[in-house]
């Protein structure tokens, strides 16, 4: 007698998606990305974020808190804390 077992979408031995591919993903798609932990501090920017706002770089843009920024502060976007 044998056993059946459907793998449902979120069985991790289906997955060959790994966290490497999805980054890659995420860098290629033609949308600007960034997340930022609950402080505002920005961890990751995918390339077409920084062609977006004119950045020079990720590290640049990681130095903005995206909740104290006065520019998105006087937009509305945030507001200080």
């Amino acid at each position: 007698m044998t056993k059946q077992h459907n793998k449902g979408i979120n069985d991790s031995s289906t997955s060959d998606c790994s966290h490497e591919d999805f980054k890659n993903l995420v860098d290629e798609l033609p949308l600007g990305i960034l997340s930022c932990d609950t402080k505002g501090n920005i961890t990751s920017v995918n390339d077409f974020l920084l062609t977006i706002i004119g950045s020079l770089s990720a590290e640049a843009t990681k130095k903005v808190n995206m909740l104290t920024f006065p520019p998105l502060v006087e937009s509305g976007v945030s507001s200080a804390r």
